[in-house]
C-alpha cells in the first residue's frame, strides 16, 4: 500500500473514533477572555482526518523526519486531535482491523506513558524540576537588578554630572543618554560577556 493509501485509510479510521466533545461545539457562543470556563482550544480540533493526515506529511517534510519516523509522528497527531480516544485506539490497532492496520500498535509502555501524563501532569524529570528552579532565580535577580537600575536613574545622572534634563540640549543631551544608557546597561553586558 503507498503512502498515500496509507493516509487515505487512516483517515477513515480517524474519522469513526471522532469523538465530539460537547465544550468544544463549533455553534457555541463566543466565551469571555476573562471568564474562568475559557480554555484554549486544541489547535488539531476540527481538523478533518485528511487535513490532519496532510499537516503530518508537510511537518514532516519541513522539518526533515525520517520516514520510518513518520508513522510514530502520524500516531501522535492522532493522539493530540483526540486524545479521549487513545484507548479506542489502541484497540483498533490492536486488532489490526480497519484502516488502523498499516500504523503499529501502540506498545504497553507508551500507553503507560500516556495514561501518567494524564493521570499525575506533575510527575516530570528532576532536571526539568532544576531548569525551572534556576530560570525562577535567575529571573528574580534580574528583576531585582532592574529595581535597582530604576532606583538609581532618579539620582545618578546629576551625582555624576551627565543630566539628562534641566538645560541639557543638543549633542550634549545625546552624549550623556548613551552613558545613562551605558551605565543601566552594564550588568546586562558583562553577564553577556562572562
Amino acid at each position: 500500500m503507498n503512502e498515500i493509501g496509507k493516509e487515505e485509510a487512516g483517515c477513515r479510521q480517524i474519522e469513526s473514533l471522532k469523538i465530539e466533545d460537547q465544550n468544544q461545539s463549533t455553534s457555541a457562543p463566543p466565551r469571555e477572555i476573562n471568564s474562568i470556563r475559557f480554555r484554549v482550544q486544541n489547535s488539531l480540533h476540527g481538523l478533518e482526518p485528511q487535513e490532519l493526515m496532510n499537516k503530518v506529511r508537510r511537518f514532516a517534510e519541513l522539518t526533515n523526519w525520517r520516514p520510518r519516523d513518520l508513522e510514530l509522528l502520524r500516531l501522535g497527531s492522532i493522539i493530540a486531535q483526540n486524545p479521549a480516544a487513545i484507548k479506542d485506539m489502541a484497540g483498533a490497532i490492536a486488532a489490526g482491523g480497519g484502516a488502523f492496520g498499516n500504523l503499529r500498535s501502540l506498545d504497553d509502555d507508551e500507553l503507560q506513558y500516556l495514561k501518567d501524563e494524564d493521570e499525575n501532569m506533575w510527575r516530570q524529570p528532576r532536571p526539568l524540576y532544576f531548569t525551572i528552579v534556576l530560570c525562577s532565580i535567575g529571573a528574580a535577580v534580574q528583576g531585582w537588578d532592574q529595581v535597582g537600575i530604576n532606583a538609581a536613574n532618579l539620582r545618578f545622572p546629576t551625582d555624576l554630572g551627565v543630566p539628562f534634563a534641566g538645560g541639557t540640549a543638543g549633542a550634549e543631551l545625546l552624549r550623556n543618554g548613551w552613558i545613562i544608557g551605558l551605565i543601566n546597561a552594564a550588568p546586562y553586558i558583562s553577564s553577556a560577556l562572562l
